[in-house]
């Protein structure tokens, strides 16, 4: 990190001047304050604050109760805040109170976010002013108002309104302006004693090693966004998956006895070890009061929220797009579904229904044979298309400021893959086949069963791939063949050309086939089963396999096992996206969770004690 520069101005420290005298929607506490200088930082403070549910019901035991002043965010904002390292220097500064800090560029941009806008007035105050105004206060509060456009502040006669738009009344008293100088003495001790901070940074990295990131992983995209995950099965999983391998913090919550996905077996043994890496759990009873709490307060602080349950089963636990958008309005909701909107949508959906009802089991067996597909490919897609969404909302909301809701589904993702198969009936007038018995658009592009009934998949889509093909393997009659002169008409000789070509290749092993088509840059491909995956050599030297450890929890096998995992198929400047940590136990990252929200041991010990959350033993 670049070394800081002490600041000339007092910005964003200006806490206490919004107190009470603003229509408070919600407060969100995160961290405990601890001053080691300052006896009280706070409770005059943040004790006015009152927590209200979305709908205006007021909840006194969600965060009263917990001396609400004792956990508070800090939010540092304006033009001398947008970045560099003054900013890093505040930030470390406060962090030495606990204090947890929001980075803003503008005013504008924390009021459109309801969930933090009555954090920090961020209005620049010089030292010298300061003084003044401390000077004034000794004789009684002041009662001010301050132009965020100008910075301008004045001195106002009586008693503050409760305003509806700035500019915004506050006071400032000699308990105010002590807070503003003990924000400033803050950094000028951070300044002077920078192995204290660095101390303490070790310490905090120590105790929640999952909040200080590496080099390689703050270079990752989505880094900074943080995605409570409440998903199962494939669908809303693999979103979480694509957004975590991004870079995304990515915390999943589950209930005590953890996903039930974990326990699957057969086909299903290896859904949550394939889907889950770089994710964080959080087991948590949401039947539970304090457990909505939990939720809530890690909701409020989210960027993404995921869901893939049927609808209106959140409801029950406040946990509809309608109450959590108004608890925080930049929040993207993405909801995973069988069927958008629409005459379907109360039907359970899952892929291989879909995939009956929408084509694509028709085109995959033989005729009056419907076959699903090999893979989850629905489920997969789903989740693609929901974290593709959630880039687009965030993204949007870059512009505006608020996020929105996303909705994904399992049919419409299966309608896109019989789009083609649509257009050609559109095209044609004629309907298409099942690809065992289709039309090939291409006249070899078949499998072919060689020497000792071994299998192997060759193709030649273009004349010069055809000329290729018999220059290779002394077809020279059928290379002369004018019936075959062209791709359209080896399409309409397939009827008795394949069965040419499948006695010719049937002396051959498959071996040498693949040898002699690489050698002429043909198409093929082996017949592979997908456990041979593991050991191919391009994977492997592509780095296009992760060694993993999956816990025993994390798998239907019941037991903990090392292996590896295939990656996203992408690379980003010719680098994959990394494994930064495996499929989580139960529960695993239930303690850091709480710490990094605001919550002491012991409130975290009695949680646990309670059944509240869930949590493997600390040094197990």
């Amino acid at each position: 990190m670049s070394q800081p520069t002490r600041l000339d101005t007092i910005t964003g420290l200006a806490a206490p001047l919004m107190r009470d005298h603003i229509d408070t929607d919600v407060i969100i506490p995160s961290r405990e304050i601890t001053s080691p200088s300052r006896e009280g930082f706070g409770p005059k403070l943040f004790a006015p604050w009152r927590y209200v549910q979305p709908g205006g019901a007021e909840n006194p035991d969600f965060i009263l109760n917990r001396a609400p002043w004792r956990q508070a965010r800090i939010l540092i904002a304006g033009r001398n805040f947008g970045c560099g390292s003054s900013r890093e220097m505040a930030v470390w500064a406060l962090k030495q109170f606990g204090i947890d800090c929001i980075i803003a560029p503008s005013f504008g941009a924390i009021f459109r976010n309801n969930s933090i806008r009555n954090a920090l007035l961020p209005v620049e105050l010089p030292l010298e002013r300061v003084q003044e105004l401390a000077r004034e206060a000794e004789a009684g509060p002041l009662h001010l108002r301050v132009d965020l456009q100008t910075q301008q502040i004045a001195r106002v006669e009586g008693e503050p309104g409760r305003p509806t738009a700035a500019p915004i009344p506050f006071e400032f008293d000699a308990d105010d302006r002590d807070m503003l100088l003990t924000g400033r003495d803050a950094i000028d001790r951070a300044w002077d004693h920078r192995a204290a901070i660095d101390a303490f940074e070790e310490q905090d990295r120590a105790r929640r090693p999952w909040a200080w990131p590496d080099a390689k992983d703050a270079s990752l995209p989505l880094h900074g966004i943080r995605v409570v995950e409440f998903t199962h099965m494939v669908m809303g999983p693999t979103c979480g998956l694509v957004l975590a391998d991004l870079g995304a913090e990515v915390i999943k919550v589950e209930p005590i006895a953890g996903d039930a996905t974990r326990r699957l077996l057969g086909s299903g043994s290896g859904f949550f070890a394939a889907f889950n890496r770089n994710k964080h759990s959080l087991a948590v009873n949401m039947d539970d009061p304090r457990g909505r709490e939990i939720v809530l307060r890690l909701v409020a602080q989210a960027d993404v929220f995921s869901e893939n349950f049927k609808a209106g089963a959140l409801d029950k636990w406040g946990l509809s797009y309608a109450a959590l958008s108004g608890l925080n309005p930049r929040l993207v909701y993405v909801s995973h579904k069988g069927f958008l909107p629409g005459p379907y949508e109360h039907r359970t959906a899952l892929d291989e229904v879909v995939q009956m009802m929408g084509g694509l089991a028709y085109m995959t067996g033989p005729e009056g044979r419907p076959l699903r597909a090999g893979a989850s490919v629905n489920d997969i897609m789903g989740g693609l298309f929901g974290a593709i969404g959630a880039l687009a909302a965030l993204r949007r909301r870059d512009a505006t400021g608020r996020g929105g809701k996303v909705h994904s589904a399992l049919f419409e993702n299966n309608v896109l893959l019989m789009a083609q198969h649509m257009m050609q009936f559109a095209v044609t007038g004629k309907p298409a086949s099942p690809m065992p018995s289709r039309i090939s658009a291409w006249a070899v592009y078949d499998v072919f069963t060689v020497k000792e009934g071994e299998q192997i998949f060759l193709a030649a889509v273009s004349d010069s791939q055809w000329t290729q093909m018999c220059d290779e393997f002394g077809f020279g009659d059928l290379k002369g063949d004018e019936r075959l002169r062209s791709n359209n008409d080896r399409v309409r000789a397939r009827d008795w050309m394949m069965p040419l070509l499948r006695e010719r290749f049937a002396a051959l092993s498959a071996e040498e086939l693949a040898q002699r088509f690489e050698s002429r840059g043909l198409p093929y491909a082996p017949i592979t089963k997908p456990q041979a995956l593991f050991d191919d050599p391009h994977l492997l030297a592509t780095g296009g396999l992760a060694p993993v450890q999956v816990p025993a929890d994390a798998s239907g096998a019941g037991r903990a096992l090392e292996t590896r995992t295939a990656l996203l198929p992408l690379s980003l400047d010719g680098h994959r996206l990394p494994l930064r940590s495996p499929p989580p136990s139960i529960g695993e990252h239930s303690r850091a969770v709480l710490r990094d929200l605001g919550y002491n041991d012991h409130d975290i010990e009695t949680l646990l004690l309670q059944g509240v959350i869930g949590a493997p033993q600390e040094n197990a």
